[in-house]
């Protein structure tokens, strides 16, 4: 596996095919396609699905491509750092967060704020376990995470050897989230019990099926669901809700925070508490020991915890 194998990934995933990643690397498409079969070679699992219409990252290639994006950054970085001949830097402030609309709507205001400064805001979105690495390896200033309580001491444990301090903001009760195809959409009422869910599929990402939170559904003591539905993107889960009678596990959020998702997501979507449920959701931000705040990060914490007051 080489620098160049990577880029390659990057760059294809960028471009949506490998001829247009082919022309932006002044490269053959023939050229890029051997790469790409040699890395999948080395790897033994298959990073696209190359049909008539396009090609597509397999659920294999969606994981390798979040573990490299950290590694790509920093060589980013290192490049700018090359190529920097004194002249004047734009700020970057950066956040990385397991998927959070929230976290857009305080850098959209952010970037409002600051209006007079050269400033460039930048939202990553990573699983769970992708989180602490941004920060840890300096490439976000703050990470913003949600995890189930009963997997908290362990990450506790874990963001201490990475130098990280773990700042929770809220505790929330866990929810079932569904579209308004779904059956419990319209019912009165604000809360779901277990034996309900059995009857329907469940929608979820990848790390709830095979990751690290395969057992979530042991530990809130639900029948595990037979029909699944599963995705690396929240883009991709929101529709699935929207169109079928699916579910998915969720938190139940204050209203402010429902209220900057997009209206047509917020419109067609519906989140009920699991009744007698004993694991929470915990949301917090990560930082670095030694990081030295500045204005930027005052700010951004400051907007963040208004929604959990």
């Amino acid at each position: 596996m080489t620098i160049e194998q990577l880029n390659y990934v990057i760059e294809i995933v960028k471009a949506g095919s490998i001829s247009a990643a082919a022309n932006q690397l002044f490269i053959s498409r023939t050229v890029l396609s051997s790469a790409v079969s040699r890395l999948e070679e080395e790897l033994g699992q298959k990073l696209f699905i190359r049909t008539s219409k396009g090609i597509h990252l397999t659920p294999f290639g969606k994981l390798f491509l979040d573990h490299i994006r950290p590694l790509h950054l920093q060589l980013s970085q290192l490049q700018a750092f090359s190529g920097d001949r004194g002249e004047k830097k734009s700020d970057v402030y950066t956040v990385v967060s397991n998927g959070f609309p929230l976290v857009t709507a305080v850098l959209s205001r952010m970037s409002e704020h600051f209006a007079e400064k050269d400033l460039t805001v930048n939202h990553y979105e990573t699983y769970e376990v992708e989180v602490p690495v941004y920060v840890a390896d300096n490439l976000a200033s703050v990470g913003v995470i949600r995890v189930w309580d009963c997997y908290l001491h362990p990450l506790e444990r874990q963001f201490e050897t990475q130098g990280l301090d773990f700042f929770p903001l809220a505790e929330l009760n866990i929810g079932i989230t569904v579209g308004k195809n779904h059956p419990f959409f319209s019912r009165k009422g604000d809360t779901i019990l277990r034996e309900e869910l059995s009857a329907f599929p469940f929608a979820g990402y990848l790390s709830q099926d095979k990751g690290p939170y395969a057992d979530i559904f042991h530990r809130i003591a639900v029948v595990p669901p037979v029909r699944k539905m599963i995705t690396t993107s929240r883009a991709a889960l929101y529709e699935i809700l929207m169109q079928t009678d699916a579910y998915t596990l969720d938190s139940v959020y204050p209203e402010d925070i429902i209220h900057t998702q997009p209206g047509g997501i917020r419109d067609n979507l519906r989140t009920f508490r699991l009744e007698n449920c004993d694991v929470h959701s915990v949301v917090g931000w990560l930082m670095k020991q030694t990081h030295i705040m500045n204005k930027l990060d005052h700010y951004f914490l400051e907007e963040l915890q208004r929604y959990f007051r």
